[in-house]
């Protein structure tokens, strides 16, 4: 039996972080994220009749949302700003065993790794991602040199990753 709007509906908020994470990981702009979000959420509900349950309807969303964001850069005629679709191969084994996980917990664990940085790092990433800033242009906030700011954001996201991978794997569900 085919889910039905209200399932779609649901599982689109309760999953929304993790479908916006994964777009984003292809596109690398969070505010075309939202977009394809939204696209994907509209396409859900139009093929209703196709899905046929709770499981498949997660697994289409995952699918099509990486579709559709492939789909935004091609038309743009760019490569993936993030992640290629080799590396998102890869990672979507590791992404599945973290769907257990609801939105609030994994925004959770991210802020108390933030919390984590040093307060020169916790900046570079707030203004990094907050205000969708490159590197060059970070660095011209900060009045830094471009390559400080750079390595100083690799560092960042490595004590960052780190942290978020203790973190996980303490809290994830065990499949």
């Amino acid at each position: 039996m085919p889910v039905t709007e209200q399932q779609i509906v649901t599982t689109l908020l309760r999953e929304r972080l993790a479908i916006l994470t994964r777009i984003d990981a292809v596109l690398g702009d969070i505010h075309q994220a939202e977009d394809v979000l939204q696209d994907l959420s509209l396409a859900a509900l139009d093929k209703r009749d196709s899905i046929e349950d709770l499981d498949h309807l997660r697994h289409w969303l995952r699918k099509v949302a990486r579709d559709m964001a492939v789909d935004v850069i091609r038309r743009a005629g760019r490569r993936p700003a993030v992640l290629d679709a080799s590396v998102l191969d890869r990672l979507e084994t590791h992404w599945q065993r973290f769907d257990g996980l609801e939105a609030a917990e994994v925004q959770q664990i991210l802020q108390h790794c933030i919390q984590q940085l040093s307060p020169y790092n916790r900046q570079l990433i707030e203004q990094r991602y907050r205000n969708n800033l490159t590197g060059r242009s970070l660095a011209e906030a900060l009045g830094r040199p471009v390559n400080t700011v750079k390595v100083a954001l690799t560092r960042a996201h490595r004590t960052l990753l780190n942290c978020l991978r203790r973190r996980l794997q303490h809290d994830a569900p065990h499949a």
